[in-house]
Formats: structure tokens, sequence, C-alpha cells
């Protein structure tokens, strides 16, 4: 399910901390690494007067007790309106919180009447981010790094943004500040590797996988990448945390940006490729590898009974949103099929093969549960053979896919060239396959 970097989106985060080692969480973006990427209070010390200090309020906010916190700040704000310090925090108990809409006006009335302070561009900044407004996101976080240049999750959220919104190297450029800040922060190297990697710095960004491993050799995503960039021999397959972080914080943008920004052609290449074959109606499909429902969906009046099946509990919320589905199950696609109580008359996989890797496991899990006659339609990125990309996606050969489908017992249809997408103004192309149980 990832046509290139801009269309999955690495996990990133920044943080929130109160200078006292808590880990406020504001969701999945850049405010979900630790405090240590802060390091500062969100509020300055304030005195309101009894019994409502701003302080029993953030100090409400540091213990997680975000009801608590509201409500003081509400009540000061209903005695003082104007009350500058109170809005504010009561925007970043919203925010933690993970109600976007209603702390964004108080962040952006915040970040106007204290210009001076860093805290409320930061934090305005977060905002806009986790709603994906990237482009309106960096200019308030570069004025809190303008106004404090050592802020360090400023800076780390500045990469965030400007990585997402596809400037890659200012990315690169604000993710080399943080590094100089927190040279030992494994997440601030990560970072800065793929933001390097994206802007076709390759030997710098495998340099940067590299000090990120020195620091933390459980973080299995790391070792995946250096092979994708030359530096390892290639796995077979990429660790599944690495594939459930990737698709669960692209969840929420994931439609949009693959339809709108990428011109995401799947969905329909695969429906052409089942009218081709002039299936009847009423079928039992399994979409494997389903993400948010888009293939699901176009195939819904050829389904009897569809089901979906997706490693990322985030894209199965999406699926399951969106509806359409008879069951949807969170699995490895291989064994999901092979413990499977149906048998399956279609089995979709929509940009699924670039994640999956070497395809005999997935090939014969496929075999295996569908039934005589049943086909499997799918579509894999052009290759002459099996390979792993720097972007981090397989690539499988057409020839040597029908040579692996064969030995399990399926075949080939027909295997034809394709334009998935459209990746920085040029097609993306693959093949679109139509595998037959014999």
């Amino acid at each position: 399910m990832n046509r290139n970097d801009r269309r999955r989106l690495d996990k990133t985060g920044g943080a929130a901390g109160l200078g006292n080692g808590t880990t406020p969480k504001f969701g999945t973006g850049p405010t979900s690494v630790s405090a240590r990427l802060m390091g500062e209070p969100v509020l300055a010390p304030m005195r309101v007067g009894p019994p409502l200090h701003l302080n029993q309020a953030a100090e409400h906010f540091e213990a997680g007790r975000l009801a608590e916190a509201e409500a003081i700040c509400r009540q000061i704000l209903d005695r003082t309106p104007a009350e500058a310090e109170a809005g504010f925090l009561l925007g970043v108990v919203l925010l933690r919180a993970g109600r976007r809409d209603e702390a964004l006006p108080l962040l952006e009335s915040a970040a106007v009447q204290l210009p001076k302070r860093a805290e409320p561009q930061y934090f305005l900044g977060l905002a806009l981010t986790e709603l994906g407004r990237h482009d309106q996101a960096i200019p308030a976080l570069r004025r809190a790094v303008a106004l404090r240049s050592a802020y360090l999750g400023a800076q780390y959220a500045l990469g965030h943004a400007l990585d997402r919104s596809g400037d890659f190297r200012a990315a690169a450029a604000a993710f080399e500040t943080a590094a100089k800040l927190a040279p030992s922060e494994f997440e601030v190297l990560f970072r800065l590797a793929n933001s390097l990697r994206r802007a076709g710095e390759l030997d710098a960004a495998l340099q940067a996988y590299r000090q990120a491993a020195m620091i933390d050799r459980q973080r299995q995503a790391v070792d995946f990448w250096i092979a994708a960039l030359g530096g390892a021999p290639m796995p077979p397959h990429p660790p599944e945390r690495h594939i459930v972080t990737l698709f669960d914080e692209y969840a929420e943008f994931y439609d949009r940006h693959q339809r709108e920004q990428l011109r995401y052609q799947v969905p329909e290449l695969l429906l052409a490729g089942a009218e081709r074959l002039d299936l009847m109606p009423s079928l039992d499909i399994l979409d494997a590898g389903c993400g948010t429902g888009l293939c699901g969906a176009a195939f819904r009046t050829f389904a009897g009974r569809i089901d979906g099946v997706d490693l990322s509990p985030r894209m199965l919320d999406r699926a399951n949103a969106r509806g359409g589905f008879d069951g949807l199950m969170r699995s490895d696609l291989v064994l999901a099929m092979r413990q499977a109580p149906e048998r399956y008359d279609l089995i979709l996989a929509g940009d699924v093969l670039p994640y999956i890797g070497d395809p005999r496991d997935l090939l014969a899990a496929a075999g295996f549960v569908l039934r005589p006659g049943g086909w499997f339609l799918f579509t894999t990125e052009a290759g002459e053979e099996l390979a792993l990309r720097p972007n981090g996606r397989y690539v499988h050969g057409p020839a040597q896919m029908a040579e692996l489908a064969a030995a399990t017992g399926l075949a080939t249809a027909f295997a034809e060239p394709a334009t998935l997408a459209q990746e920085f103004g040029a097609p993306c192309l693959g093949t679109l396959h139509a595998l037959r149980r014999v």
C-alpha cells in the first residue's frame, strides 16, 4: 500500500513535555515522542489569585487530569475573557484530549496575544499539523524557532511539518539542528535519515540511519532502511512493526492523499481486470491488505460477501467507517488466509505486494484459500525481479511472479503494464496480475 515516500508517511513525532518528565500524548504526529524533546514548561509561572490558579490547572494537566485542568481554565476565562495564558493552556489541554478543532482557535488567539512567547507558536504548529494542515503549521513553527533557536521540540516539529509538506531538504535542515541539540536522541536521527533519503541524499541518509542504529539496535525499521539503501543484504520481508506504524500514522490522510494528490488508480485497475474476467456477481471476496477500504468499496456490486484483512488497526477503523465489508480482521495476510474458515472466489491485493517482499508465502496462502477456479487480482510495482528500492518498497518482475505462482498451483491469465498513480508529476508504473487457481 505505498507508492513513494510522499504516499506513505513514516512515523514522525515531536513532543510536548512540561519540564517534569511527563510524556503527554496528543495523538499520532509530532507530539508522540518523549518529553525529552521539549523540556520546557507550557506556562510561565503565573499568579491569578486563589483558588483558580493557572498553576493548579497546569498541575492537573501534567498529571493527566484533563477535565479538571479544562474546568479551571474555563472558570478563569469566564471571569477574565482576555486572559491569554488561560486561553493558551485551555488550547493545549484540548489538543491533548484530541479535540483539535476546539483547540485551534484558542491557540491561534494565544499566538497573537503572546507574540514573544515561543510556546504558543509551537502548540499552534502542532495543532495545525495534527489537522493535516502542514503548510499552515510551518510558519508558526518557524516563528517558534526564531524566538528560541534551541527549542528542540519546535525544531523537531518543524522538520516533521516540512517533511510532510514535501520540502525534504528543508526538513533535513531542521532535523540536523535538532540533532545538534540532542545528538543521542534516536527519533531525531531516524527522522533526519528519512528526510535525507526522501531528498535523494542517500549516502548521508545511510550514515544517519547507522548513527541511529548505534543508539538503539532494537529498532528493526532502522535495519530495514539500511538494507533498502544498500548497506545490508535485502530482507525477504519488511518488519511487521514497521508496516503497522507506517499505515497507522497514514490512515487519517490516506484517502485524500492518494486520490487528490497522487491520482491513485489501483481500485479502478482491479475493477477493470475483474470485468475482463467476466466474473459473475455474488462472489465471496477477500480484500487482502484492505487498508481504508478503497478497493473493497469498488467491488461491492460483485460481492455476495466481502471480508477485509489488514495489519494496521487505524486503517481498519477507516474501512469500518466506510462500510460495505461483511467482516474485518486485523492479521498478517498469510496467517489470515491459512486460518480462514471461509473459501473465496476472488482475492484482491491492491498496492500490497510492495510491502510483502518475497511473494511465495502469499501466493501459496492464496492458492489455499481460493476455491477451484477462483481468481487472485493484484498489482505490483515495475521491476525485472524481486528487489528492495531505496523508498522502502519492493518491486517484482512479471515473469518471475508467473513462475512463482505456477509453483503454487496458480496460473497466470494476464500480467499487463499499468499506470498505478502519479509521482512527482510522472507516472508510477506497475503491473496488473490475474492468477487463477487450477
